[in-house]
């Protein structure tokens, strides 16, 4: 019996269109017969001097056994690596199949019914598929469980679940915040018709890129990259929105200066300061229907990701990264470590100042000033204050030199002149409120 008939329809339509294309590009006779042949098998159709012989039994259990290995593979695939790039390895299979086929029937004569096969494997991508998307675990909400964790009882409301991901959380703040209020301490109005446009700019903005967010408030915006939706170079995403986000601001500071110019009101530019920290997060459904709140995350990413990027405008930089999400942009970004300090329950975390993309990290200025500031930060640390004071004026003498962060060592070596760190310092400073 023949299970290519199940599919039938499908491989009639396929092949109807490779006619076409054939007609479409001018490929002539020969294309004709090359798909007349593989419709043919498609259908079960031998040639009349093999009509009447039996597929061997060899080729009944390859056939079975080579069905079985690429289903594994797909259970496999869809389990690590999600549904929807399983599809890619049933294309590729079926194409596969379908080469096997025509490649026997071509050498041996022998009718190879690959349908069986194509049916099994479309069915397993399917129902992942279908698993992947109607899954409540998507977005982490997990079967209801009541606080002794008996399942399918009612649990007041409560919905247990979740997942647990690597991901890079990103926040964006108003650096210069405190004088803009002061600006328009007569005109709450306008201050907060600036803090909005603001809001809403960036927020759309990664949403476009990708991100999922997290909050938008005054204080941040908190985005996430690779939860829920899965980013493996969720690291490179982010680090090249952050860069975006610069030229961004720009183009939303000179849209801003013209409206508040038209209304007669003074205008003072927005500086933002970005954090970047990359590390694991729980994540599930936020039960809210506030625009843009995608989902709900907790966890060493996310903690304190705010304070990171208050505090970058400290270090002379826009953006601030954590030593885990410089360890995965560091061959392809501008990257300087600028300090150590405690991110959440984590001690001694080097953060680095992201300065560019590519062509930043290439440029001879910047890699002079790698070399110089590496060997200043060593003399810092193990407290050899006359090296320090020597590199810092170096380093501080070069063009791609960041004022602001040499600025903060110089204060920092003169009180540890007069009054030296604890013994066992490490380096570390603490990230002001």
């Amino acid at each position: 019996m023949h299970l290519l008939a199940s599919i039938l329809p499908a491989g009639a339509l396929s092949f109807g269109m490779l006619f076409w294309i054939a007609d479409l590009w001018g490929l002539g006779s020969n294309a004709h017969q090359i798909f007349e042949g593989a419709f043919e098998i498609w259908l079960g159709l031998e040639v009349e001097a093999n009509a009447s012989q039996e597929t061997p039994d060899w080729v009944l259990s390859s056939t079975a056994m080579v069905t079985f290995l690429l289903g594994a593979i797909q259970v496999l695939w869809i389990r690590q690596s999600g549904a929807l790039s399983a599809l890619t390895c049933l294309a590729v299979s079926i194409a596969g199949i379908f080469a096997a086929a025509w490649a026997v029937h071509h050498e041996f004569g022998i009718l190879v019914q690959g349908g069986g096969a194509i049916m099994v494997l479309s069915f397993v991508a399917m129902a992942g598929l279908l698993g992947e998307l109607m899954s409540p675990e998507t977005w982490g909400l997990g079967t209801n469980q009541t606080l002794t964790g008996k399942k399918g009882r009612p649990s007041r409301g409560l919905a247990f679940g979740g997942k647990t991901r690597e991901v890079t959380a990103l926040s964006c703040c108003i650096s210069n915040l405190n004088d803009i209020s002061a600006l328009y301490v007569g005109n709450p109005g306008a201050l907060t018709a600036l803090v909005q446009e603001f809001i809403d700019h960036v927020t759309e903005f990664l949403t476009r890129e990708g991100a999922t967010i997290d909050s938008s408030t005054d204080r941040a915006i908190i985005a996430v990259w690779n939860a829920p939706s899965r980013n493996p170079d969720h690291i490179t995403a982010a680090c090249d929105t952050a860069l975006k986000i610069i030229k961004e601001i720009d183009h939303l500071n000179r849209r801003l200066e013209e409206s508040f110019q038209f209304e007669g009101l003074p205008f003072q530019p927005i500086s933002v300061g970005i954090g970047l920290n990359t590390d694991t997060c729980t994540f599930g459904a936020k039960k809210s229907r506030a625009p843009n709140q995608g989902g709900l995350f907790m966890g060493p990413a996310t903690a304190q990701i705010a304070e990171l990027s208050s505090n970058a405008s400290r270090y002379g930089s826009a953006i601030i990264v954590t030593e885990t999400t410089a360890a995965g942009g560091e061959d392809r970004f501008a990257l300087l470590e600028v300090d150590k300090v405690a991110i959440g329950a984590k001690p001694n975390v080097a953060i680095y100042a992201l300065l560019g993309n590519p062509l930043a990290k290439a440029n001879p200025r910047f890699r002079e000033l790698l070399t110089h500031h590496k060997r200043f930060l060593k003399a810092y640390r193990r407290q050899d204050w006359a090296t320090t004071r020597q590199l810092l004026n170096e380093c501080r003498a070069m063009p791609a030199a960041l004022e602001p962060l040499y600025a903060l060592y110089a204060n920092r070596l003169r009180e540890f002149e007069k009054t030296p760190p604890p013994e066992g310092w490490s380096g570390e400073h603490a990230l002001q409120n």
